[in-house]
């Protein structure tokens, strides 16, 4: 059986993909933070998923994952992450210490992952990184969070070259969904995206999910690369 282990499971992107791969028959070790109640639901519909507390701004919390996970993975996939929603008008509310916040959580903490759960990775595994259309427009909840995703394309392009022919490291950068995270948009943001956006609709999480899912499977010699899921609105 193969093995996969997801950041941030228990709602939207993440969600999508515990949904997928267990209905691929993979073991499936998903984290949460926080919501316990839906992590043990999710736990307990799917037989084969394994439910870790994980706190992404929290070094103690990030060092168990290898006490935690004693498997070797053939999939990790960094998908959880944080953002305060801060309009452009009002950009000086996002103080420095602000953006060192997010850009931690987003960002180092992904890097940190990535470094305690390495010789967890088989050979020819995959890790995937989910990142935002806002890494390439630089229009998101606030520019910490732009920025950190950004940084997410570049870590995978960047590590490509160091993890080789072992590893295969590449980010997704979804479009606008509407998810938990995204709850704070008004309707209007939505519909004056769609307009402008040439499929006219959102990505869903579980398009994310698909693709998460073929690369992790079918494609071969494939790495440091992102790929956006937007519907050409990038």
């Amino acid at each position: 059986m193969k093995k996969i282990f997801i950041t941030g499971g228990t709602s939207g992107v993440g969600a999508a993909i515990v949904r997928k791969f267990n209905s691929e028959k993979w073991k499936v070790y998903f984290s949460y933070f926080e919501n316990k109640k839906s992590a043990s639901k999710i736990e307990k519909k799917y037989k084969n998923a394994k439910k870790i507390d994980l706190n992404l701004e929290s070094i103690n919390s990030m060092n168990k994952l290898n006490s935690k996970i004693k498997d070797k993975l053939d999939c990790l996939v960094l998908n959880a992450a944080d953002t305060l929603f801060i309009n452009n008008k009002d950009y000086k509310k996002l103080t420095p210490d602000l953006f060192e916040k997010y850009l931690k959580i987003n960002l180092s903490s992904q890097y940190r992952i990535i470094y305690n759960l390495i010789d967890r990775l088989k050979n020819n595994s995959n890790i995937i990184l989910i990142s935002s259309i806002a890494s390439k427009n630089g229009v998101g909840s606030n520019v910490a969070y732009s920025a950190s995703k950004a940084g997410l394309n570049n870590l995978a392009k960047s590590l490509s070259k160091i993890l080789g022919n072992k590893v295969q490291i590449n980010s997704i950068a979804p479009g606008l969904m509407e998810t938990n995270f995204t709850k704070k948009f008004s309707s209007k943001y939505f519909s004056n995206y769609k307009k402008k956006t040439p499929t006219k609709r959102l990505t869903k999480p579980d398009e994310i999910a698909e693709v998460t899912y073929a690369i992790s499977v079918n494609f071969k010699n494939f790495t440091g690369q992102t790929i956006f899921v937007d519907g050409g609105a990038s």
